[in-house]
């Protein structure tokens, strides 16, 4: 994979509108970002940073950014430094990630976020809270997260994502789970109450899917690959309930083996 440095004089292309780098390492040396603002810069994809070009201003010398896409480059197997992006106003696709072996918190967002995509991040109650209170956040992906109980940093046995009652993501309308070593899922259906599609694929831990999910009158699809056979069993029950009580066959299930 190459590396790449992008030189001040590139970081002072006043017209830049996008950023994007296929595959490559991303570097910005000096303290220019603290005096340059890409004021039409809009999209920025593929960008391998460090806390410490966070630091020198990368985030202020980018204020309209509408699409974000970073892989967040740290050493050490936890980052307890929060990163801020509620100052972006104008961001609306943000896709966060850090590597396997290396896990931050959540960073802050700002409420214009419609789309989030988060990799490698730790989901604690206050995380899942911050999540709740992006108003048209309408697609959540979370791929190869932990989830923790508490604000800790010790290891947990059995990983549990209980959404507080009162914590409701209002806007959201297609949430993924993606390969997490979640095995309880505690939720029901005043939390996601204009969800519509539902996708948990590869968490071979998870036990059930909590059965209120079936109550979301918006709820059209479930859609389980590679997971355990109880999971599949409550996606099931959920469906015929819905059948059977409330004569509710728009309700689609997938399975994939």
């Amino acid at each position: 994979m190459a590396l790449v440095q992008l030189s001040c004089g590139r970081w002072e292309m006043s017209e830049l509108r996008h950023l994007i780098m296929f595959g490559a390492y991303l570097m910005i040396e000096d303290d220019y970002m603290k005096k340059i603002v890409l004021k039409k810069l809009q999209t920025i994809r593929n960008v391998r940073i460090s806390p410490s070009v966070i630091r020198r201003g990368f985030l202020e010398s980018i204020p309209n950014i509408k699409s974000l896409k970073i892989y967040y480059a740290v050493k050490g197997s936890w980052v307890s430094e929060v990163v801020d992006l509620s100052h972006l106003h104008k961001l609306q696709t943000l896709s966060w990630r850090s590597s396997y072996d290396q896990y931050m918190h959540v960073p802050k967002y700002p409420s214009t976020l419609r789309k989030l995509n988060i990799f490698g991040c730790v989901i604690t109650p206050a995380g899942t809270t911050a999540l709740c209170a992006l108003p048209n956040l309408e697609v959540l992906k979370i791929r190869y997260c932990t989830f923790k109980s508490n604000e800790t940093e010790e290891e947990e046995a059995n990983e549990e994502w209980e959404i507080a009652e009162g914590d409701e993501f209002s806007s959201l309308q297609f949430l993924l789970l993606y390969n997490s070593r979640l095995v309880r899922w505690r939720a029901d259906e005043t939390n996601f109450p204009r969800l519509r599609h539902l996708f948990i694929r590869y968490c071979r831990k998870l036990e059930e899917i909590p059965a209120g999910i079936g109550e979301i009158p918006t709820l059209q699809l479930i859609h389980l690959e590679e997971c355990r056979y109880s999971a599949v069993a409550s996606a099931k029950q959920i469906q015929e309930e819905q059948q059977s009580e409330y004569d509710n066959y728009d309700l689609q299930l997938r399975i994939s083996p």
